[in-house]
């Protein structure tokens, strides 16, 4: 893991406790937690990105990533179809 990484995850972790419903940082979240292969946290920060905010393509392809590491292809092609089939996607303010 990059220095980068060490800095942003506890940055996203006070994002997330001073703005919890933000379907954004826990996106982010998400893909930080992916990207260092915990599945079940990822898995479950998306799952409350998309509870919050249904239109987030980031993280249907993360559950995709999730599901093709896991070897259900079948799961990961069916959130990559919803992801591909999403509306006008949300605008982000930081």
């Amino acid at each position: 893991m990059t220095s980068a990484l060490l800095l942003i995850g506890p940055l996203v972790s006070i994002r997330i406790e001073l703005e919890p419903a933000s379907p954004f940082h826990l996106q982010t979240l998400g893909l930080l937690q992916l990207n260092q292969s915990l599945l079940i946290a990822a898995e479950r920060s998306f799952d409350r990105a998309l509870a919050l905010e249904s239109r987030l393509p980031d993280s249907r392809i993360g559950l995709a990533q999730i599901a093709r590491r896991r070897g259900d292809y079948d799961l990961a092609a069916l959130q990559i179809r919803r992801a591909l089939n999403l509306p006008d996607l949300p605008t982000h303010v930081a």
